[in-house]
Formats: structure tokens, C-alpha cells, sequence
């Protein structure tokens, strides 16, 4: 009998082979549906976390000289301020307007507003000023040279307040020059100066310590009246005012010439440390107070 051939190869199961190709689809398919999980995952905008830029405060400063002089002798006007940039949404730009604002207050006061439109620039602000004195120097003959400087400082800062510090010198004649000092504190959240009372919630038993710290600061005794070292409170009675500060050790206050003494008696600086404060102070601004609180900057 002739014997048949039989053709193994054709006659092979192809199931396996089949399943080979389905389980590669698959694997292939896992692989992509497993990265566009990824990816999404990773660029979803609803889990992304955008962080803003610290707050950061940059120094700059302008001068400006009197036409047509040269040499050091000069009428002139100068300006350092800072220029603030990051935070949180407006931060930066309302602390910008609001040092414009004050600088311009106090420029006001030595002439040549009355001229300017409310859009004026700080450096308008400073050649009216310049020009007050060659209006004056043309009507009365040689002038001693004038000479304005106001400083903005930075004092302290944490993630609720920045303490500010405006410095005014000025000499347009007459026997001394003139300086002032103007403190002041910016809360950072609301975006607007802070009131004494605002601070410190007990004012009223404020002033005790406060006028201990003062006379340690110009070495009064307690019984000692104050108008026996030329010091002006009515009645004798201490008083505060709202010239003050946070600083990093403590609440700190500050008296101009003039303002409870004579020029010769200067200028008074006096703080009280937050270890006296801690009953009296709003949470809100006592540094330390907040578990989440973080002091960002301080000079």
C-alpha cells in the first residue's frame, strides 16, 4: 500500500500562535492606556501647584541736581525707596503705590505742590522743589544751597507685616537742618497701614510700659517730671502717638524734634519687648504667635 504523506506543518494547531498576537495587542494597549494616565496625571490643571515668588523688596534711588550747577555745593534732592516685586496677588504692586503715595506726602511739605496735578511723578515732586529754590534765589540775590533727602527702610518683615521706615533730612537755611521720621506698619493680608489700636488690643494698659521704656530710653527717673529734662507732656501726663512699628525684638516708638522737646534734645527711639506684650497684642501681629507664621525678612 503506498503510503500517504501528511502534512504536519498545515495541519498545526494556529490557536497559539492566534493567542500570541491578542496578548501583544493587549500588553501594548495596557502600556499606552497606562502612560495617558501618567501624563494626565502629571498635568492635570486641577493638581498642579502654582507658587508665587517670595516678596522681595529691591533698593533704588534717584537724584536730582539744580540746573546749571556743578560741583558739591549743589542744591539738590534725592530719593531711596524700594521697588517690591512677588508676593501674593497685589502685594507688590500696592506696597509700590502705597511708598509713592507717602513719599509724595512728605515732599509736600517743602513747596512746589500747589503746581502739580495728582498724576505727578516723584521726580516732579523734586524738581518743584528745585525750582522753589532758583524762583527764590532770582527774587532775593545768592541763596545758601538747599538739600532734601528721604530714605524708605525696610525694618522688619514676616508673612503678615512689613514695617516701613520713612526718613526725611532737609536744610533750606536757617540755623540747623531738619529731620523726621515717619514709622509705619503695613499689613500684608489686607493691604493697608495698621492703627495702634489695631495692634495692640488693651492700649490702656499700654501706656505703663511704655512710658518705663521711655524713660529707661532718655534715663528719666520714675519719679523725676518730665518737664525737669525739657520734656513736653501736658498736664506731665506720658502720652503715646502713632509713629511706631514692629520690629524683631518689639513694639518700638518714635518721637520727631519738636514734637514733646526742643531741637537740641533730638530725636526718641524707645520699644518694648514682646515678652511684655503677649496679653496685650492682637495674635494676628504678634510675630510667634501663629504655628504657620514665618518671618521672611528683618534688618
Amino acid at each position: 500500500m503506498a503510503s500517504k504523506s501528511v502534512n504536519l506543518e498545515a495541519n498545526w494547531p494556529q490557536k497559539p500562535l492566534r493567542f500570541m498576537k491578542e496578548h501583544d495587542y493587549l500588553l501594548v494597549f495596557l502600556c499606552f492606556c497606562l502612560l495617558m494616565l501618567t501624563a494626565c496625571a502629571g498635568s492635570h490643571p486641577s493638581e498642579q501647584k502654582t507658587l508665587d515668588a517670595p516678596l522681595s523688596g529691591m533698593r533704588d534711588s534717584i537724584t536730582q541736581v539744580v540746573a546749571g550747577c556743578q560741583g558739591d555745593t549743589c542744591t539738590y534732592a534725592s530719593i531711596k525707596f524700594l521697588r517690591y516685586s512677588g508676593g501674593k496677588g497685589s502685594q507688590a504692586d500696592s506696597l509700590n503705590v502705597f511708598i509713592d503715595r507717602q513719599l509724595k506726602a512728605m515732599m509736600a511739605g517743602f513747596g512746589g505742590e500747589e503746581s502739580l496735578s495728582p498724576a505727578a511723578s516723584l521726580q516732579d515732586y523734586m524738581l518743584a522743589f528745585l525750582n522753589d529754590y532758583t524762583q527764590i534765589k532770582e527774587e532775593y540775590g545768592a541763596s545758601i544751597p538747599w538739600a532734601l533727602e528721604l530714605e524708605v527702610q525696610e525694618v522688619f518683615r514676616n508673612d503678615r507685616i512689613t514695617s516701613l521706615s520713612f526718613l526725611a533730612y532737609s536744610y533750606m537755611g536757617g540755623a540747623h537742618p531738619n529731620t523726621f521720621q515717619q514709622n509705619l506698619c503695613v499689613d500684608l493680608l489686607n493691604l493697608k497701614p495698621l492703627t495702634l489700636s489695631e495692634v495692640v488690643k488693651d492700649t490702656l494698659s499700654l501706656l505703663p510700659l511704655a512710658e518705663a521704656a521711655f524713660r529707661h530710653a532718655r534715663e528719666i527717673p520714675a519719679n523725676t517730671p518730665f518737664s525737669d529734662l525739657g520734656f513736653q507732656f501736658p498736664g506731665e501726663r506720658f502720652h503715646l502717638n502713632d509713629n511706631f512699628l514692629l520690629s524683631a525684638k518689639g513694639l518700638v516708638f518714635h518721637f520727631n524734634p519738636y514734637e514733646i522737646a526742643p531741637y537740641a534734645l533730638g530725636h526718641t527711639d524707645f520699644s518694648i519687648p514682646y515678652s511684655q506684650l503677649q496679653a496685650l497684642m492682637s495674635a494676628d501681629y504678634l510675630p510667634g504667635s501663629r504655628p504657620d507664621a514665618q518671618t521672611e525678612h528683618h534688618e
